[in-house]
């Protein structure tokens, strides 16, 4: 109902907002909306150093309480690879929130038709154009650096997914509206890196350990995208009567795992089961299975026999394995598998380097 919606951001409005460890305000002028969904509406906005930033607030009073709990999560959580917060503030009677701007997760480009076509002679035909080796090893880094350091302050992100997991391109800040191409060739040529976003769905380990026991005042279980959420997520569980949900911190590890998945092969998880389509009672079904242990999430043939992965398949299947087991208490913990993705990543940039100095190759090779 629009009736109640909160008046628009225009072009050319002032805002400034204030961030507490800083100590001094920020300065920016709204360009433009960028969109609106889930109870906000964010707008592109240009600091007062030229670098752009993304601006929310809330459409309305009743999801204000929901921007707050954002705020409160991006003022205790600083690290490189998540979403840089610069800041909050009010304006016309409600709260604005001051983030870092982001490309896209080159998966999500290259998943365009223009784009892709560009890539025909590289192109399996799998959902995704792979990326090459160094470039998911380095991406899978980052964005497990990020979960690591999630889970050392005590949260979890809950929904890990490529559209979570965008790109810091520094040639990219001070640019309004960056070509796609520009974006990938930064990110194929290993000049870019992930920061994860959306810190607002995440919730304190204790809180979600309320809701899987179902005791305290925790009541709101946090929502998580379906093909990227673990089979005990998925699924209820009968406790004293009632259908629970085990909300486990190792979700985003199961989730981190088959985002790489993606990113070294193209395929979505379970596509390589006949009669797959990511729908949710489709998903649930295949979940089910898995929960069973009768089906594996990824297809570990299809990885060794992608391209440029062949030398380096065992260890990548172990690790995979090691991060989906059935299990959530027994996956690996995301500070280790941080551990494993670094080293992979050294040995992948300094083989790369000397086969091919300062020239990148294209995705799959």
């Amino acid at each position: 109902d629009r009736m109640n919606d909160r008046p628009e951001l225009s072009p050319g409005e002032r805002l400034r907002v204030h961030d507490p460890q800083r100590g001094e305000p920020t300065s920016l002028i709204v360009v433009g909306e960028l969109g609106r969904g889930g109870g906000g509406v964010t707008y592109l906005a240009e600091r007062y150093d030229g670098e752009f930033a993304v601006v929310k607030r809330a459409r309305d009073e009743a999801h204000e309480t929901g921007l707050q709990v954002e705020q409160a999560l991006l003022a205790d959580l600083r690290h490189e690879n998540l979403m840089r917060f610069f800041g909050a503030g009010a304006h016309r009677g409600g709260l604005v929130l001051a983030l870092e701007r982001l490309q896209p997760h080159p998966l999500t480009i290259l998943r365009q038709p223009e784009v892709r076509s560009c890539f025909a002679a590289m192109d399996p035909g799998t959902h995704y154009v792979p990326l090459p080796l160094p470039i998911a090893l380095g991406l899978g880094r980052d964005m497990f650096a990020g979960i690591a350091y999630m889970h050392r302050r005590g949260y979890v992100h809950h929904d890990i997914k490529p559209e979570n997991v965008l790109l810091r391109i520094a040639a990219q800040a001070r640019v309004e509206r960056p070509e796609p191409a520009l974006v990938l060739e930064q990110a194929l040529t290993g000049r870019a890196r992930a920061a994860l976003i959306d810190v607002g769905a995440s919730r304190g380990v204790g809180y979600l350990s309320e809701i899987s026991r179902g005791v305290g005042d925790a009541v709101i279980a946090p929502e998580m995208t379906p093909i990227y959420a673990p089979p005990e997520l998925l699924l209820t569980r009968r406790v004293g009567g009632r259908q629970l949900r085990w909300h486990h911190p190792s979700l985003d590890v199961y989730a981190g795992a088959l985002v790489l998945y993606s990113m070294l092969t193209g395929r979505l998880p379970y596509d390589h089961f006949r009669g797959f389509r990511p729908e949710l009672g489709v998903i649930e079904d295949f979940k089910r299975e898995e929960r069973r242990g009768k089906l594996f999430p990824c297809d570990l043939d299809a990885l060794r026999l992608t391209r440029g992965l062949r030398n380096r398949a065992d260890e990548l299947v172990g690790l995979l394995q090691a991060c989906l087991r059935r299990e959530p208490g027994q996956r690996l913990r995301a500070a280790l598998a941080l551990r494993d993705l670094r080293r992979m990543a050294e040995r992948s940039q300094t083989r790369r380097s000397e086969r091919s100095p300062g020239r990148p190759r294209g995705p799959g090779r």
